[in-house]
């Protein structure tokens, strides 16, 4: 049996079991083969862009013996997908302005894709309201923590909901539980804005203050009770 990481079996547990997936930066393609292996109605796509990382997911293929389930391609984004072939789409571990820009270029790919799982620790603002703007709404979110790194994970589905500033700067779902973990994630994200604000000249003073009224937002958001 495969056996996931925490962040990785969190990832999972958003797919649904006759999912038609296509994981785009797919590493090793471990997530694809254990849902493949627990889930028997999963057909997936494993892509990536490095020829190196699509060799281990290979040989990982052959390790569990899943030649014939798990189809892995070489190229970028959506490129090498068609749009029938998938309903659902995973991003994990890539930058928010290249998913989004994986999703803008291959928007012709979207048409029959339900459900998009995305994991990044990057711009979670621009991120939400980019892909809301595709005509998805925010499903669940989930912060994950392993070997001290916080994970947000999200989970986008077909169709539209209206979103306030604070919602795409804090996440919908986050907000409303506001647990011990998304405490800790924005007590980080204070820490990093900090840092950066003290290593910014003061003759950029509009920076300064478009940072400092950030912090301000972060600190209530932690204050307020859910």
């Amino acid at each position: 049996m495969i056996k996931l990481s925490k962040r990785l079996s969190a990832l999972a547990s958003f797919v649904r079991s006759d999912a038609r997936l296509v994981d785009i930066g797919c590493d090793h393609a471990l997530l694809d083969l254990y849902l493949i292996q627990n889930n028997p109605k999963i057909s997936a796509i494993a892509v990536d862009v490095r020829a190196g990382a699509l060799n281990q997911a290979h040989n990982n293929v052959k390790k569990y013996g899943m030649e014939n389930k798990l189809d892995l391609r070489l190229g970028d984004g959506l490129n090498p997908v068609k749009k029938e072939e998938i309903d659902t789409v995973i991003l994990s571990g890539l930058g928010s302005y290249k998913i989004v820009e994986i999703l803008n270029e291959g928007k012709d790919k979207l048409i029959n894709v339900n459900d998009i799982i995305i994991q990044t620790n990057t711009d979670h603002y621009y991120l939400r309201k980019s892909v809301c703007s595709l005509g998805y709404y925010i499903s669940r979110e989930e912060i994950v923590k392993e070997k001290n790194i916080i994970y947000l994970i999200v989970h986008f589905k077909k169709g539209t909901k209206k979103y306030t500033k604070k919602d795409y700067m804090f996440g919908p779902c986050l907000r409303i539980e506001k647990n011990k973990l998304y405490k800790e994630m924005m007590e980080e994200e204070i820490k990093k804005k900090e840092i950066l604000y003290h290593l910014i000249p003061q003759r950029y003073f509009l920076k300064k203050g478009w940072l400092k009224i950030n912090l301000l937002k972060l600190r209530q958001e932690i204050k307020q009770k859910s």
